[in-house]
């Protein structure tokens, strides 16, 4: 398991023993999780122990935290896995890490699956494509979607009374996660060049404190449209024309996935367009 850095307590003999905190990863948290448990330390995760927190309400402050968290732990799992796999920990231990440490290489597949998916329907109606057998395989993906949202559902359970309600919005969390394929596949693929870059924090506004204004007329909100949002924007627009295309070829099956790949894209694209003009209406 990893340390989560803003939520938890170490001991200074671990941090000393486990060489001490290390600045060449962005997720250096995670870093020194696997060196300390790789040296014999072990964590404790407290289930009554509350700590106050605040997720990020400017799309910028999304993709910079996101972006982060992705490079890191790619330049983590390039930094670590030879170390994990050397030691002496089980076969499956291993395997979890390694599962655990490269979890977000999904991106880079998120954003070739948004890109190929209706072109590659289209070919196989037209008898050109790779075949059903081809479809049929890709649909075990689907175990790892029902593994994520599990997760999510067994979280929300544990944590609220009116679990049942929050977990509707699954679909708008799972598009806004999707929605960073690009983002975070630039993050992977720096990682793996080795391009070092700075620790861009993740801003906060402390929006739950009464009498506070709005955080878009903070001295520090970033409501810029990044380069990247262009990308993202004309994804949605290909993505929402391969989700015609299919629709008027009756492949009902397939509408479902491609609207989620439109929705993905052009629910980040929105929301940065939205925060752009407020922060121009406060200028």
């Amino acid at each position: 398991m990893n340390f989560n850095g803003t939520a938890g307590m170490w001991r200074r003999q671990c941090i000393d023993d486990a060489g001490g905190w290390q600045g060449d990863t962005l997720a250096e948290d995670l870093d020194l999780s696997y060196r300390a448990q790789l040296n014999g330390w072990q964590f404790r995760f407290l289930l009554d122990v509350e700590a106050p927190a605040e997720l990020p309400v400017e799309m910028n402050a999304l993709r910079a935290q996101q972006f982060r968290w992705t490079k890191g732990a790619a330049e983590t799992a390039l930094k670590v896995m030879g170390r994990l796999w050397r030691s002496a920990q089980p076969r499956r231990v291993k395997l979890e890490g390694t599962i655990h440490l490269t979890a977000h290489l999904v991106f880079p597949f998120v954003a070739l699956a948004a890109a190929l998916h209706a072109p590659l329907l289209l070919f196989e109606n037209a008898g050109q494509g790779p075949g059903q057998l081809y479809f049929a395989i890709m649909g075990f993906g689907l175990i790892g979607f029902v593994g994520f949202f599990l997760a999510m559902l067994f979280a929300q359970r544990a944590l609220y009374p009116d679990w049942a309600r929050r977990i509707l919005f699954f679909p708008l969390f799972m598009a806004g996660s999707m929605g960073m394929a690009l983002n975070n596949t630039r993050a992977i693929f720096q990682a793996l060049r080795g391009k070092r870059t700075a620790f861009v924090r993740t801003a906060k506004y402390n929006v739950a404190e009464a009498g506070k204004g709005p955080w878009w007329k903070s001295r520090y909100a970033n409501t810029r449209i990044p380069p990247v949002m262009w990308f993202e924007a004309l994804l949605a627009l290909y993505c929402l024309a391969g989700l015609v295309a299919i629709a008027v070829l009756g492949l009902w099956a397939a509408v479902p996935f491609q609207a989620f790949f439109a929705l993905a894209f052009g629910l980040v694209t929105v929301y940065n367009v939205r925060q752009y003009w407020m922060g121009r209406r406060a200028a």
